[in-house]
């Protein structure tokens, strides 16, 4: 079914947070051009006539595969994800970009609010009983084998550096920085249990710290990546990965600033992150595994007649998620639509529901010819 609905809706926002995500128009049209000027002149910067990326080109198409935290819930949850990426590597390359687990990213920005209340103890008791809950996911994805002592390891090695944080590590840096620190370690630890989780069912995989190769403008509450800067340093830390049929799990939602401290792409932007790197790759597509089947014509879960959109274009999919359907961040689509990547969303849970694609019409493929992800 496709068609041009006046609304859609997925997964709904609160009025706070449409107000986060909800681009001004003015500044998107001049940010844009910006952005476009600078995508363009990565992508030709990037060597492409070099034997490894023409074997690249020649070999296996690369498909970026983005999970968000409402399809991470649990151990069970993750394995569940893992497999859709395991199907799909068999045959094909797989980049993996992953949000923080269900919730956990809410109760980091918690530290922070105690640590501005000056409440140590209370930010300390929070950070600890988080860091818990991961370790507590690691014993269900594994049974007491060595893999899962090593995984245990890189976790209890990212909470002593968060408990070092908020015990006072960051000393003379600004609350903006410490903040975008403290939540990084959200996706920080959800990258590594998904590639462990990756491994446990015969898949190379390894996790990827974004803030390594994306670097922003700096700015801190309104910010912007550094394309011209991030590409190739996407391209060259993924790219090897790749080659070794290793998948790379990267971490959504943190990147760099360009003096090398972490900070993040904004609020709900683990979607930004993939499209990021989905077009550092130019991949083949972008599939974002959410929680719901697509684009729906109204909100399924108070409207049982609702129709899911088979196919929309970038132009109206912007559109929609900009009124409130949250399926996908709103700035994902610029990048992928100067790019001319499509991007397909599913429902991690229902592998054999069609999903919705965006942007097929404006590269002439069909969903039947381009494989679909699935």
């Amino acid at each position: 079914m496709t068609q041009n609905p006046r609304r859609t809706w997925g997964i709904w926002a609160t009025a706070k947070e449409e107000d986060e995500m909800a681009p001004e128009a003015n500044e998107r049209q001049s940010e844009g051009n910006e952005e476009r000027r600078q995508n363009g002149a990565a992508l030709r910067n990037l060597d492409r006539s070099s034997d490894e990326a023409n074997e690249l080109q020649r070999s296996n198409r690369v498909r970026v595969m983005k999970f968000g935290g409402s399809v991470m819930a649990s151990a069970d949850n993750i394995l569940l994800a893992a497999r859709h990426v395991a199907e799909a590597a068999r045959n094909e390359r797989i980049a993996v970009v992953v949000s923080a687990l269900r919730g956990v990213t809410d109760r980091l920005y918690s530290v922070t609010r105690a640590l501005r209340l000056r409440d140590e103890q209370s930010a300390l008791s929070e950070a600890q009983e988080i860091a818990q809950f991961h370790l507590h996911i690691a014993r269900e994805l594994y049974s007491g084998d060595e893999q899962e002592f090593q995984l245990r390891i890189e976790l209890a090695e990212l909470s002593l550096e968060l408990s070092t944080v908020v015990s006072g590590g960051t000393e003379g840096h600004s609350p903006a920085e410490v903040t975008d620190e403290v939540v990084s370690f959200g996706e920080r630890w959800s990258s590594r249990l998904f590639a462990a989780a990756l491994r446990r069912i015969g898949v190379n995989a390894d996790a990827l710290d974004a803030f390594h190769f994306i670097v922003t403008d700096g700015d801190r509450e309104d910010p912007h990546p550094k394309l011209a800067e991030s590409y190739p340093k996407i391209h060259e830390a993924l790219y090897g990965y790749l080659e070794a049929g290793t998948v790379p799990v990267v971490t959504g939602f943190v990147a760099a600033t360009p003096e090398g401290r972490i900070t993040t792409l904004g609020r709900n932007s683990s979607d930004f992150s993939a499209a990021i790197v989905a077009c550092a790759l130019r991949a083949h597509d972008l599939t974002i595994w959410t929680s719901v089947d697509g684009f729906f014509d109204a909100d399924p879960n108070h409207v049982p007649s609702a129709q899911q959109f088979e196919e929309l274009s970038y132009e109206e999919a912007l559109e929609h998620s900009q009124r409130g359907a949250r399926v996908v961040h709103p700035k994902a689509f610029d990048f992928l639509m100067q790019e001319r990547i499509p991007l397909l969303v599913r429902n991690a849970a229902r592998p054999d529901a069609p999903g919705t694609w965006i942007g097929l019409r404006e590269i002439g493929r069909q969903s039947a010819a381009s494989g679909g992800s699935r």
